[in-house]
């Protein structure tokens, strides 16, 4: 019976110790659950915060640019009630500019721009096509549209050159329409001022005497276009609200005739041709904004 009960008690021992680590064992396994779900999760709350500040820093990337390339293009299509320059002239459909190439800037590329500073690129009002380099470090871009000093789609005006009838002191009234620079707070002219040179690149006109041209400054947040720089641009571009019934018939160039007091203007025919033209300095034509933007506030 004695040894019955060293033998019980001998069992009874080696339970008791099974238990025990098992109860170790399961306090490890615990232990490590508890230290793993806790990497875990400072694992998950790490990538999370880096994402979350990467994009963040897109973001402020992205909307500290001035323009970014188009995602889509203005287009016409002509029915049989149209009334715009590009139709009655003939026209059938009609894509405007190009979305061009991720690194590469090509005259006529479409571009949306926050000239307005609310944080919106608006494919339909902010469309701008780039022109040409002012040099290597900044792009010039034309707006789709004629305007008016508050900056907004504004077909029905259309200045004169200089109401006083000569060519020789700039765009002094034409400039009046051009956008203020409260209309288009993010937009800047960085050559200003800036020579203006006769259509043959010479900086004088003459008739009635000799005239020397000014380098004009502009008090706008926007500048017109010149002959040269109009050379640059595919010419469909300018079919965009201009000619026809409603549209302005002709678009000054700030570029002056150099024998006679005329200017330089863009005119639409009543064929699918755009052309340029002397026009008296007193005659109406549409304006359309010149911006001169930083190519490192462009996302192109």
């Amino acid at each position: 019976m004695k040894k019955l009960n060293n033998k019980g008690f001998a069992i009874s021992t080696v339970i008791y110790a099974v238990l025990i680590i098992a109860v170790l064992i399961m306090g490890m396994l615990l232990s490590t659950m508890v230290f793993s779900k806790k990497t875990t999760d400072d694992l998950v709350y790490s990538v999370e915060k880096d994402l979350n500040s990467h994009i963040e820093e897109q973001d402020i990337k992205i909307s500290s640019k001035i323009c970014k390339r188009a995602r889509t293009l203005h287009s016409e299509t002509c029915t049989s009630s149209s009334t715009t320059g590009y139709c009655t002239a003939g026209g059938t459909s009609i894509t405007y500019g190009q979305l061009g190439n991720t690194g590469v800037l090509t005259s006529g590329d479409a571009f949306d721009c926050d000239v307005n500073g609310d944080g919106t690129y608006d494919p339909a009002t902010e469309r701008f096509y780039y022109v040409t380099d002012l040099n290597s470090t900044t792009a010039i871009l034309l707006f789709y549209t004629t305007t008016s000093s508050d900056g907004k789609r504004s077909v029905g005006v259309r200045p004169p050159y200089d109401s006083s009838g000569v060519n020789y002191n700039g765009p002094v009234t034409a400039a009046s329409v051009l956008p203020t620079k409260t209309a288009w707070p993010k937009a800047t002219l960085y050559n200003n001022p800036a020579q203006i040179y006769n259509i043959d690149g010479g900086t004088t006109v003459k008739y009635s005497g000799t005239h020397t041209l000014p380098k004009y400054t502009y008090t706008t947040a926007a500048r017109l276009l010149t002959y040269q720089e109009f050379l640059k641009l595919p010419s469909a571009i300018f079919w965009e609200d201009f000619g026809g019934q409603n549209f302005p018939s002709c678009l000054w160039l700030n570029t002056p005739y150099p024998t006679t007091p005329q200017v330089y203007a863009i005119h639409a025919p009543y064929k699918l041709n755009i052309s340029f033209y002397p026009s008296g300095p007193t005659n109406s034509c549409g304006v359309r904004p010149v911006i001169e933007v930083k190519k490192e506030d462009m996302l192109y």
